[in-house]
């Protein structure tokens, strides 16, 4: 048998970002979240039962969502991208505590357009 050399575990903070010590592991975190609801959408989607998605998406947003790149998106085209999919982004804030201290839903800009101003 072979000795093993010893090995170090290090904890996980429950973010990979910052295990991987990148730069605004939280922010990543959350794209990654939402870059995970599109992926299962699409992926929904693509089978031929499910049908097709209502809204048609670009080849290289297609492409972008499957790279899975947290760090290629704004967390405003990830909210729009939802959005034409059909689905909302609600944020829920918590203390040190785990007590939820905000809940909102996010609405995107164009769904609250006055259609009598054209906006």
């Amino acid at each position: 048998m072979t000795d093993l050399a010893e090995e170090t575990l290090t904890r996980s903070t429950g973010n990979v970002f910052a295990d991987l010590d990148l730069a605004d592991p939280a922010e990543l975190a959350i794209k990654s979240t939402l870059l995970g609801a599109l992926q299962g959408v699409i992926d929904r989607h693509a089978e031929p039962e499910a049908g097709a998605i209502h809204v048609e998406l670009q080849d290289d947003e297609t492409q972008a969502i499957a790279d899975g790149d947290p760090g290629a998106w704004t967390f405003d085209g990830l909210v729009s991208l939802l959005d034409r999919l059909g689905l909302r982004v609600a944020v829920r804030v918590l203390d040190g505590t785990g007590t939820p201290r905000l809940e909102r839903e996010i609405v995107p800009v164009a769904a609250n357009a006055d259609p009598a101003h054209g906006d």
